[in-house]
């Protein structure tokens, strides 16, 4: 394939822009990565590519898999936290500076 530059590059912008749309439709990401892909598997002319499952499941998966643990783990010391503080165990300030021990400003959960 000489082209394979062009062809990834034209992946990767393809790529951000389905994450940016993601973003806008406040949808998980791998939604709209998933209807690309769709659509990309329907436009005629583009090569078959075929993976081995193996590939999918040592490379490909283990990373999705730890971001949305991260992201869940955050969140439930969060709720934590916060529970402390509605049961008047710890006060806001030190609610505040534990968020800011353990970098939990960014798993904002309702209180």
């Amino acid at each position: 394939m000489e082209d394979f530059e062009i062809v990834l590059a034209a992946l990767s912008v393809a790529v951000a822009g389905l994450n940016v749309i993601a973003l806008w439709l406040s949808v998980p990401y791998p939604i709209p990565l998933v209807l690309g892909g769709l659509v990309l598997g329907l436009v005629p002319g583009v090569p078959e590519i075929e993976l081995d499952p193996d590939l999918v499941l040592l490379v490909f998966l283990p990373p999705l898999l730890y971001q949305r643990l991260m992201r869940e783990l955050y969140t439930v010391q969060r709720r934590a936290v916060v529970e402390l503080r509605n049961g008047g165990a710890i006060s806001n300030d030190v609610m505040h500076r534990i968020e800011r021990e353990l970098d939990l400003e960014e798993s904002r959960v309702e209180i």
